[in-house]
């Protein structure tokens, strides 16, 4: 509590987060003590009178470096925006959760992520030409493809490429069966409830789909899983080798 309260009032005297736009900037008090910083750890300036305002200075843009480190230590959270491992930071694609591991954010933010975990610095790639996707499948003459989830991009489909969707009906009638949701006060509750019906399909011989919102929350759900279902997949296991000799 005395971390909080403290962070909170350095965070309201000394700068300013706007998670809805995603950009953090300086108070007036925040920028002179960043130049006072960097002053007594002897940065360098053109200006042989130095004040706050050579935080702005072409050659060694001090001012953009310090806002892209607050940056990296406010808005960019380990498990959730990126993850460490083998010594790098790996951007975690917020729409999908899967790992862009070829992929590094420009500005210096990667830069600035990797030094508030202890990382190696690596140099920023260099960016020579982009296209978005609209364009760049926009390219190609004739376009297709098949998945499981287009019928609820149809209309964006259809406006951005110009393409319809067609629903492919199953070859037999659809088994699935729609629960109601299930809410439960705490987490404990649920992570047992998950184990339980993750114990039951595998009992059954029915693969489990379990959704996560971060990478973090998937690590803890498989250490529990690990800790919880797996002696009784042994069980399960075993007893079906018994049947079948």
């Amino acid at each position: 509590p005395e971390v909080q309260r403290l962070e909170k009032a350095v965070k309201g005297r000394y700068y300013t987060v706007d998670e809805k736009t995603r950009t953090v900037s300086y108070t007036q008090a925040g920028t002179h003590l960043v130049f006072l910083y960097l002053r007594d750890e002897g940065a360098q300036f053109r200006d042989p009178y130095p004040g706050v305002h050579s935080l702005w200075e072409e050659e060694v843009p001090w001012g953009r470096m310090a806002v892209t480190a607050l940056t990296a230590y406010e808005l960019y959270v380990n498990g959730r925006d990126y993850i460490v491992r083998e010594g790098e930071a790996v951007i975690v694609d917020p729409s999908t959760g899967r790992l862009r591991v070829k992929t590094r954010w420009q500005g210096g933010v990667h830069q600035a992520v990797e030094a508030k975990e202890g990382l190696s610095i690596q140099a920023e790639n260099l960016v020579t030409a982009t296209i978005t996707f609209q364009l760049f499948f926009a390219q190609y003459e004739w376009l297709a493809g098949m998945t499981g989830t287009a019928q609820p991009a149809a209309a964006e489909l259809f406006e951005l490429y110009g393409i319809k969707v067609v629903p492919v009906p199953t070859n037999r009638p659809s088994r699935r069966t729609d629960h109601p949701p299930r809410l439960y006060p705490d987490k404990a509750l649920k992570m047992h409830a998950l184990a339980e019906q993750v114990v039951l399909a595998a009992e059954d011989m029915r693969p489990v789909l379990i959704g996560t919102t971060s990478v973090q929350e998937s690590e803890l759900v498989l250490a529990y899983l690990n800790r919880t279902v797996a002696p009784a997949m042994k069980h399960i296991q075993a007893a079906r080798r018994r049947r079948a000799a």
